[in-house]
């Protein structure tokens, strides 16, 4: 369990699923659970992607510096929770 006070923009975190990681890492997926302890007015939580994508996409996104359309912005409120 980690408390995490992200007042400002925290990094973009991929973690493989778990056929990914058996394949290359002879490994279970990592999964993540944010509980929304104390948000302001507007908060939001970058969960997931808008839309399905490909390396290709994630790749070309990150060289245009245009990753950001490609993700999934939740808005939170205090006591919300995700799970992936």
């Amino acid at each position: 369990m980690k408390f995490i006070d992200a007042m400002q923009d925290l990094s973009v975190q991929l973690h493989p699923d778990d056929d990914y990681a058996r394949e290359y890492e002879n490994d279970n997926g990592k999964t993540e659970m944010w509980y929304v302890l104390e948000a302001n007015e507007g908060a939001s939580l970058i969960y997931g992607f808008e839309h399905p994508v490909t390396g290709e996409i994630l790749r070309k996104a990150v060289t245009d510096g245009e990753l950001d359309k490609h993700l999934h912005k939740a808005r939170i409120q205090k006591g919300d929770c995700f799970y992936d």
